[in-house]
């Protein structure tokens, strides 16, 4: 795998991952996105940082995916998390609510009989982020999918939006709420 470093120092592109130098402590923090979910940090040894960056890439990019399965989980966890806010169908719904339910319901049949930490399988922000950029199979029904821009509102909490990659070079969106409506 050839990543293409860009940027200045002391922040640097690599794809979807931002790397944060800092000289006075020898230290690089690798962070996904714009700075948007911190990975992992390193000396500044070009071979452990690149080590590190392509074992996190390994991590969020080489799971197993599947469209439709994604595609219902995700439907079913938008459903949850509009009921929960007495909406309907086609009403927008909170990005962070609809990972955290669907954060539980991807969980594996081990997990639901027996909801041990041993048993619960990770899938937070860079997982859920990362599944949303590449997935092509925006039907289910007769809706589609439809992730809704964060306004400036939005994006003055960490918890209210989540940066979802638009390609492979680092660009990407801000999103506050997700919605299926009729087509």
């Amino acid at each position: 795998m050839g990543f293409e470093l860009k940027g200045h120092y002391p922040t640097l592109k690599v794809s979807f991952y931002t790397l944060k130098i800092d000289l006075d402590n020898n230290n690089v923090e690798i962070w996904y996105g714009p700075e948007q979910e911190k990975l992992d940090s390193s000396k500044l040894i070009p071979e452990t940082i690149a080590q590190k960056l392509q074992y996190a890439h390994a991590q969020i990019t080489q799971r197993k995916f599947d469209d439709n399965t994604f595609l219902s989980s995700l439907y079913d966890a938008y459903r949850v998390a509009v009921y929960r806010n007495d909406g309907k169908i086609g009403d927008a719904a909170p990005i962070t609510a609809v990972l955290s339910n669907l954060a539980f319901l991807i969980q594996s049949r081990n997990f639901k009989m027996n909801p041990t930490k041993s048993n619960y399988r990770d899938y937070g922000r860079v997982f859920f982020s990362y599944d949303l950029y590449r997935l092509t199979e925006r039907r289910i029904e007769n809706l589609e999918l439809s992730l809704v821009s964060a306004t400036r509102a939005y994006t003055r909490r960490r918890s209210d939006f989540l940066w979802i990659p638009s390609n492979e070079k680092g660009g990407g969106n801000y999103i506050s709420h997700i919605k299926f409506r009729e087509v």
